[in-house]
């Protein structure tokens, strides 16, 4: 469960909602703790309220318990092409995801909503990279709306359309890719320009060094992702990033 977005000090933080008791005679009391110096925590945490009733519900602004007031609102960078997870955009379908390399991390696990937005750190060393990746031709239950398998399509369009936020000081780059298992995969820089789009011209393999082979756009692609990755070699380096849209470009 994501929780809602407020500023405090002009920081964007999450108000977190730490799990509520039920008394035996009385409604559900609700604790929440503000992280002033921790920003963009994903996860709800647990714990038992100890009686203290002066705290406003989470979503309630002004303490009356109406779900009214205050700063709280919609997050700042919501998406235009995932709901509930599910990504959407031209022919491109299918649900979005995360992944890191072994020894960095990013949160959150999965996206539910319609924010599609990533934080956590990276190990030191260049090698080290962490990633919103979309499955653009998924199977859909169109019942259950269970993601299947991972198919590759031709992509179509000219290139990658991107809005992407970068609220930390990481690198980012597109990368496209023609499996679910990033054997063969062509990648971008993420240019200053956003929103913008990315010729597929400008795709090529190791995309961080010169030269490299280009992306052949009649290549059947199954993925596409906003990767983030690190300057340094010996420093650890965090990252937060909003991914509002991705797909074919006209």
């Amino acid at each position: 469960m994501l929780a809602p977005y407020f500023y405090v000090d002009r920081t964007l933080v999450r108000k977190v909602a730490i799990v509520l008791t039920q008394n035996e005679d009385g409604p559900m009391k609700t604790c929440t703790w503000i992280p002033s110096a921790i920003v963009c925590f994903s996860l709800v945490g647990v714990a038992a309220c100890d009686g203290g009733g002066d705290e406003p519900a989470p979503g309630d602004g002004d303490g009356d318990n109406d779900g009214t007031g205050g700063d709280t609102g919609p997050h700042p960078y919501p998406s235009d092409f995932v709901e509930g997870g599910l990504g959407e955009s031209g022919d491109w379908r299918g649900y979005v995801f995360t992944a890191a390399e072994e020894s960095s991390t990013i949160e959150p696990e999965e996206f539910l909503g319609d924010v599609v937005c990533a934080d956590g750190l990276l190990a030191a060393g260049f090698e080290e990279w962490a990633l919103v990746g979309w499955n653009i031709a998924q199977e859909i239950d169109e019942e259950t709306l269970v993601g299947g398998a991972v198919s590759a399509i031709v992509p179509g369009g000219t290139g990658v359309a991107y809005n992407v936020v970068n609220l930390g000081t990481s690198g980012l780059r597109i990368q496209i890719q023609a499996d679910d298992m990033g054997a063969e995969s062509w990648c971008a820089p993420l240019p200053d320009e956003n929103p913008g789009v990315i010729p597929w011209g400008d795709f090529k393999k190791s995309c961080w060094t010169t030269g490299g082979e280009v992306y052949d756009p009649s290549t059947p692609l199954a993925q596409i992702a906003v990767q983030t990755y690190s300057f340094s070699d010996t420093q650890p380096t965090g990252f937060e990033y909003c991914v509002i849209h991705l797909g074919p470009a006209e």
